[in-house]
């Protein structure tokens, strides 16, 4: 028996994955990882410990062939890394006209900030939190739970839609997925 350390992105799982716990058997579709990106997200040193990606919307290719991994989970860690937020600026753009969709019901967009909210990585901030369980979407919060893009804490059970974005250059923490051991 050997140990697979898989990573599993917050945003294709928040897509198409199940809960799990420790403990538990799985099944994971997964690749070596692509390109520098995991280097460049959370450093050299975590990037060297994960053997492959879990994928669910990849076609693949042939250089990077699908490997399914399947096993039981000995360890779950959500992963943390703190990022700092840049603001860039929108280019203007006429506001839209609303489109009457009858009986008294129109669509159209509300105020465009002059920004769109990026981020860009803190050297050395990446941390493994141990956990029960990778959980369903449906119980995430956005707020350190796998959320793709950096927002303000919201306090105490309020509504995440609700918040300020953060102001340039503050740095938030992010969950941005899970680092999983299967023992095969």
């Amino acid at each position: 028996m050997s140990t697979v350390r898989v990573w599993l992105s917050g945003w294709e799982w928040s897509c198409c994955g199940d809960p799990f716990t420790v403990g538990e058997t799985v099944s994971f579709t997964c690749r070596p990882p692509r390109g520098t990106w995991l280097v460049d997200q959370f450093g050299a040193e975590f990037a060297a410990s994960i053997a492959l990606v879990e994928e669910h919307h990849d076609d693949g290719d042939d250089d990077r062939p699908v490997q399914t991994v399947a096993g039981t989970v000995r360890a779950i860690h959500d992963v943390t890394v703190q990022e700092r937020v840049v603001r860039v600026p929108r280019p203007p753009r006429p506001a839209s006209e609303p489109i009457d969709l009858g009986g008294g019901v129109s669509l159209g967009t509300g105020p465009v900030p002059p920004y769109l909210l990026t981020s860009e990585p803190v050297p050395g901030t990446v941390r493994l939190r141990s956990a029960p369980r990778v959980p369903a979407i449906q119980a995430r919060e956005r707020i350190g739970s796998a959320d793709p893009g950096p927002r303000a804490d919201p306090g105490p059970r309020q509504d995440p839609g609700l918040t300020q974005d953060p102001e340039d250059g503050a740095v938030v923490t992010r969950c941005p997925g899970w680092v999983v051991d299967v023992e095969v």
